[in-house]
């Protein structure tokens, strides 16, 4: 176990010795952080900046713990390390903690540690969804490992970090409430009120020009489909309007709400498919957020020889699609340079599967990883195959609403 987490780290460490500059998101992430750690309020950054005051986005919380890791060493790298760091600590939890069987477990950490998706559009392109994903594996983790107070607490500071926590704290409320034990439920308060304090402390800093972020984010939207979004498709045929993911995000956050205090989807289930429904048809997705939701799939989903061998199939082949539709030319391989006619076949055939950056082709190759797992979830549940198979899930099906 610590083995592959340590090659998960050595190996991301290698991407960013090799791949100097990361991408346009972590230019984002060290000029608002650098703002915040000056004085100066990042959600009114100067319009004459390197960059447009609108990224000004994130949460207080986060941009106040990056900017606490440039005053550590004031460099674009300094958050690059962090960030694989949490990545290598998502197989690190889950190796170590999940309750599951050792072969579940290395299957995972496997997934987590050298598909080659993740490692370009989290590693290469530098993201902070490692961060998000490893708090959400805390909160499953310590649901899984029967101690719901705890996992009240990590979506609190997720909460203060992100906004992902907000679309499952109801049920999850009610489901610690449910778990309590009554000669101790001082403790699920206590948990309650940090969970709240972690995120009420977190919006103290700027206030209330950090309420922007809502507003920003609210306005894309409005934005008409791009990247990676399967509402791309949408468009194409002339049926997308901004409207869609308006009214269904909430409307699909209240089906599993529904689901889950009738009992058809466990806890677990439901924190992952609300995380899932609040990006999935957002106009802007792209692959490092398609990736944010489709890797919990895989904590919810059984996972045969065969299907771990589709999924990796698949994320091999839309890796080489999206590398070769939006890397190629800044970020050559380094199979470039020691076998030059393998490398050029490769972006040859990634880029015609592929076709252009945003194009319906590349939407398809770059969603067919997410496709798959919540195929193959839908499947099971309808089957009544579930993958919840530790404790948590038998109590839950009896004990979801007191």
């Amino acid at each position: 176990m610590l083995v592959t987490a340590l090659a998960a780290l050595v190996l991301r460490l290698a991407l960013i010795g090799h791949y100097l500059n990361g991408g346009y998101d972590l230019q984002i992430y060290t000029y608002f952080s650098d703002l915040f750690r000056h004085g100066i309020n990042p959600y009114h950054a100067p319009a004459s900046g390197p960059i447009n005051p609108v990224y000004g986005d994130n949460q207080p919380g986060e941009m106040g713990l990056l900017a606490l890791l440039l005053s550590v060493r004031d460099s674009p790298e300094t958050l690059r390390v962090f960030f694989a760091i949490c990545e290598a600590l998502c197989v690190a939890v889950v190796g170590w903690f999940y309750p599951r069987s050792y072969r579940w477990r290395a299957a995972v950490m496997a997934i987590l540690a050298f598909n080659p998706l993740l490692l370009l559009w989290w590693t290469v392109y530098a993201e902070d969804k490692g961060l998000c994903l490893l708090l959400l594996l805390v909160i499953v983790i310590a649901i899984e490992r029967g101690a719901p107070n705890v996992s009240l607490i990590a979506s609190g500071v997720l909460g203060a970090l992100k906004w992902l926590s907000g679309f499952f704290a109801l049920p999850l409320v009610a489901y610690a409430w449910t778990k309590r034990k009554t000669e101790q439920v001082w403790r699920f308060w206590a948990s309650l009120l940090l969970a709240a304090t972690c995120v009420i402390v977190a919006q103290i800093p700027y206030f209330p020009a950090n309420l922007l972020p809502y507003s920003r984010r609210e306005n894309r939207i409005g934005y008409p489909p791009g990247n990676a979004s399967i509402t791309v498709l949408l468009a194409r045929t002339g049926i997308y309007s901004s409207w869609i993911p308006r009214l269904g995000i909430p409307l699909a956050i209240f089906v599993l709400y529904v689901l889950f205090f009738r009992r058809k989807l466990d806890i677990v289930e439901t924190i992952i498919l609300t995380v899932f429904a609040s990006f999935v048809i957002l106009p802007d997705e792209s692959t490092d957020r398609i990736l944010l939701i489709t890797l919990p799939l895989l904590l919810i989903t059984r996972l045969t020889a065969l299907r771990q061998l589709a999924f990796w199939l698949i994320s091999v082949v839309a890796a080489i699609v999206a590398f070769s539709v939006s890397y190629a030319a800044d970020m050559p391989l380094p199979l470039l340079h020691t076998h030059p006619s393998v490398a050029r076949a490769l972006v040859s055939v990634g880029t015609w599967l592929g076709g252009a950056y945003a194009s319906p082709r590349y939407v398809i190759f770059e969603n067919l990883p997410m496709v798959l797992l919540l195929g193959l979830f839908i499947a099971d549940k309808v089957r009544g195959r579930s993958q919840s198979v530790t404790t948590h899930s038998a109590q839950t099906s009896s004990e979801v609403v007191a």
